[in-house]
Parts: structure tokens; C-alpha cells; sequence
């Protein structure tokens, strides 16, 4: 999962037990101003109270670790992984730095996202690279108010957003005000349960389009005056997806370096644009077609077998068709692994009448979840499994323990997921540790490939130029930039 902006992505590991937000007694009431009043004055003296209202500036650290739904190794069993962020927000002139630091499935990314006196940036610091935006506070930093209970009590307490809804529930034995808000307009609505009891911020919920989002905060310390949970627990649904022991907290104390943008970084190289609808002719009845996700569409007995099925396959197929002017039917669908992002779109698969080639990961990730699974028409292939024009090399690497890479042997095109995404228009993109693993397969598979492809990206990269990335980047090394965040796991809010 490639990780370029501050988004939460990625989708469905074990289901744990768990029965921690089971709501009681639910009582209602349209939006009293007095009593919403009384609320927050409450919560303000459990954060400190003046010392909440005059906070100048925030700083925090920790070392959360991430395990999405549908994201890990294999199907039955989600690995938590880092996640550093070192953040600084300068609360009174809106400006902030959030530096992210992740190493999940093989592939690494170092970022950090600043708003100052002139917008937005986002640096790639694997890269060394800004690109400026128009990005205002909150387009950047809502997530974090959103994960932080002393933000957003910081919030409630000085910029006092409309409040939609107010109602009193018992929760876990202990009865709690919650309060409906929205930390700017259009932005999402937040469910804040403020304690009767201690005025103590100890649980959020969000319900997004994958389901409900609750964080629970909990082991509180005061800093300077200051309280703060310096633990958090982010559950979706009923599972465990992140976590965070051990956050620390500085109040009052950035510098503007913390939030200052290097002057030795340049810009990005040019990319693709990926943002409409393409259709690449790679050989006799080859093409590689999408927009943002990209699937392998290969002429077979006067049907198209079609190499990752993403949500949208049907647009996909329709732009082939209109490409050839003529109406070819979908035979196979071939999912490459059984991450969720890729199988998310095996019901249009199902629609369009495809037999589903997959992985034998993917097929125990299918059991698991779908009660028809005995049903579908389906083909799980081994290495080496040739079917019409088509070779599929299944290996185990650092993304999943089984991926399927698929050859097109008219073409010479090797398509690829997850592994290396051919992003730049002038030289190879970045080489992450997964694609170093992806050439040692393909040395080994002894294949004569012209074109690397992928599910990720619009560019068919040529060999000679994934090799020259091969052979110029250390893949091997995880933080180039040498900066505490990934150079140190001890790294602490006033590292910079």
C-alpha cells in the first residue's frame, strides 16, 4: 500500500473479540447551549484549564503501530507495524509539521506535511524533494486532531465548533456527555465522550464508508500543566487496527525550525499524470489499461483475460472494447494477491461472468469471507502454471506470503503488484525493498522481459531502467535521510 499524503488507508485481518463499545441507556436531546457549556467547562479543567486555554504550541512522538484490515502477510493474521509521527503544531498561528516515518509490507516511506506563512508542503524525504500546496491547517492535520484527546479538547475549548447533537450514554459503567461536532465544516463528524465523572476525553467514534471508527484514550499524564493520553487504541468495527503506548508530550516549546521546510530540498521529478482513463497498447492484443489502478488486458480465443481486478473493472473493460472497436466478453480475472484493495472488486468480476485466478493466499482470504466462496468459479494457480498467452510466477515476499507475477509472452511484459511502481517519467522510480525481491525472482525465472507493469501506475517501465534503479539505489536502506525519526527508535519531540 503506497502512502503519499496523511490518509489512513489501507482493509481484514483476524476478527477480535471484543466488546468494549457496547453503548447503554442512549438519551437524546436537542442541543442545549447551557448544558453543552457546562460540558466543556468540565472538560477544560480536566485538561488543565488555563493552562488548556493559553496552550501556545504542541508537540508529541510515538511510535504507533498500524495493522489495517486485509493488509498482512497472509489472510490469517494482520503483523502490526511501525508508524513513527513526530508532530508540532504552533496552535496559534495555525501552522504545524507532521513527519511519518512507516515501514509496512516491504515497502518504507518518509514523509512530513507542513503548513506555514506560505501554504502547504509535502516533503519525500527518500526523495529529498517539497512540492507546495494551497493546503490550509486543517486539510493536513484534522486526522490528528481527530487522535488526539488534548487537541481536541484544545479545540472545544477556544474554538468552540457548532455542536450538532448532544447526548448523555453509559458506556463501560461510567456515564459519559457526547458531543457531535465537526472540527471544520465538510470535514467528518466526530462523537466526543466527555466523562461526567473526571471531564476526561476517553473515547471519539467517526463512522466511515468501511465501517465505525473508534479510538479510546486512556493512561493519562499531565505535562506542564497540561493533560494528555498518553495511550490509544483505534478500533474498526470490532477489530484492533492501531495503537500507540508510551505517546510524550511538550507543551510551549517549538522552535520554528521544527516547522520549516529545507531549504537543500527540490522539486519533485515529473510523474505521470494518472488522473483520466488510458489505454496502452504494449504488443498484438496486449494493453494496460485504468485510471489510478491499472489492470493487464490480454486477447485470448476472442475474449479478454483481464490481470488485476480492482473496484472498476467494468469502466476498464468498456475502455478496452471502445480502444478495439468491438465488444469482447471477460473469460478470467487474475488477482495477483489477496491484499483488499485488489479483491475489492471480485463481485464485478462475478457480474461479468469471469472464472477468478487466484493465489492459494487469496483463495484461503476468499473462505474467510465470503459464504459463497464454494460457489464461485474459480482457478488457483502454482508457479509456473501456464494458461493461453499467459505465465504466472508465484513467490513469497516481504508484501504477502504468496503473490502471483504474471507474463504476457507476446509482449514481454511482466505485470507486478506492490512491488515496484513505475512513477517518473525520466529515470526508475524509487526501488523499494520489495523490488529488489521482485528482480532476484525474476533473475531466477530466466523470462526475457521488455516491459515491467503494474496495478499502481500508468507507466510501462522498460528493464534496462528498473535495472538501472536495481543496480544505483540500496533499497536496503530504510532512512537515507538520517534523520532521528527512522535513524533512532528512541526519538523524542525535540528531535528535528
Amino acid at each position: 500500500m503506497q502512502i503519499t499524503h496523511i490518509r489512513t488507508t489501507a482493509v481484514n485481518p483476524c476478527t477480535l473479540v471484543f466488546a468494549l463499545f457496547a453503548l447503554i441507556m442512549p438519551h437524546a436531546h436537542a442541543v442545549s447551549p447551557e448544558a453543552v457549556s457546562q460540558v466543556i467547562d468540565r472538560m477544560t479543567a480536566a485538561y488543565g484549564g488555563r493552562a488548556l486555554q493559553e496552550l501556545a504550541s504542541i508537540s508529541s512522538y510515538a511510535d504507533r503501530r498500524l495493522a489495517w484490515p486485509g493488509q498482512g502477510q497472509t489472510s490469517a493474521f494482520v503483523e502490526y507495524v511501525h508508524d513513527r509521527q513526530l508532530k508540532h503544531f504552533d496552535l496559534k498561528s495555525r501552522q504545524g509539521s507532521v513527519e511519518r516515518w512507516i515501514d509496512q509490507n516491504g515497502n518504507v516511506y518518509h514523509n512530513r506535511y507542513v503548513v506555514d506563512q506560505s501554504g502547504g508542503a509535502v516533503i519525500d524525504y527518500f526523495e529529498m524533494s517539497v512540492e507546495r500546496n494551497e493546503a490550509a491547517f486543517f486539510d493536513f492535520f484534522s486526522s490528528d486532531y481527530r487522535s488526539s484527546d488534548t487537541l481536541l479538547a484544545h479545540l472545544l475549548t477556544t474554538a468552540t465548533p457548532d455542536i450538532d447533537q448532544h447526548e448523555q450514554t453509559v458506556y463501560r459503567g461510567e456515564v459519559f456527555d457526547v458531543l457531535s461536532f465537526q472540527i471544520v465544516p465538510e470535514t467528518q463528524v466526530i462523537n466526543a465522550f466527555v466523562s461526567r465523572e473526571s471531564g476526561l476525553i476517553k473515547r471519539i467514534s467517526m463512522d466511515q464508508s468501511i465501517g465505525t471508527v473508534n479510538m479510546i484514550f486512556d493512561v493519562f499524564k499531565t505535562v506542564d500543566g497540561v493533560t494528555y493520553g498518553s495511550e490509544m487504541r483505534a478500533y474498526l468495527n470490532d477489530t484492533l487496527v492501531e495503537y500507540a503506548t508510551g505517546i510524550t508530550l511538550e507543551v510551549n516549546s517549538i522552535s520554528s525550525e521544527q516547522i520549516a521546510v529545507e531549504d537543500s530540498l527540490s522539486e519533485p521529478a515529473p510523474t505521470f499524470d494518472q488522473s483520466e482513463m488510458t489505454v496502452d497498447a504494449l504488443g498484438d492484443g496486449v494493453f494496460h489499461v485504468g485510471r489510478e489502478d491499472y489492470s493487464l488486458f490480454v486477447r485470448h480465443n476472442e475474449r479478454w483475460i483481464v490481470i488485476n481486478g480492482f473496484e472498476g473493472i467494468a469502466e476498464r473493460v468498456a475502455a478496452a472494447n471502445e480502444h478495439i472497436g468491438e465488444a469482447l466478453e471477460v473469460s478470467h480475472v487474475v488477482y495477483t494477491h489477496h491484499h483488499g484493495e485488489h479483491i475489492n472488486g471480485i463481485d464485478e468480476a462475478i457480474t461479468l461472468g469471469a472464472v477468478l485466478i487466484i493465489s492459494p493466499e487469496t483463495e484461503e482470504a476468499l473462505k474467510q469471507e465470503r459464504s459463497d466462496y464454494e460457489v464461485l468459479d474459480t482457478l488457483v494457480v502454482e508457479n509456473n502454471t501456464t494458461i493461453g498467452p499467459l505465465k504466472f510466477l508465484l513467490a513469497s515476499t516481504s508484501h504477502a506470503s504468496d503473490i502471483v507475477f504474471v507474463y504476457a509472452v507476446s509482449a514481454k511484459t511482466l505485470y507486478q503488484d506492490g512491488h515496484y511502481h513505475a512513477l517518473r517519467v525520466e529515470g526508475p522510480s524509487r526501488i523499494q525493498p520489495t523490488a529488489s525481491e521482485l528482480y532476484a525472482v525474476l533473475l531466477e525465472s530466466g523470462l526475457d522481459i521488455r516491459f515491467i507493469v503494474s496495478g499502481h501506475a500508468k507507466h510501462a517501465e522498460r528493464w534496462d531502467t528498473f535495472e538501472e534503479g536495481i543496480q544505483t539505489q540500496d533499497a536496503m536502506n530504510t532512512c537515507p535521510s538520517g534523520r532521528a525519526i527512522c535513524r533512532d527508535t528512541s526519538a523524542r519531540t525535540n528531535n528535528s
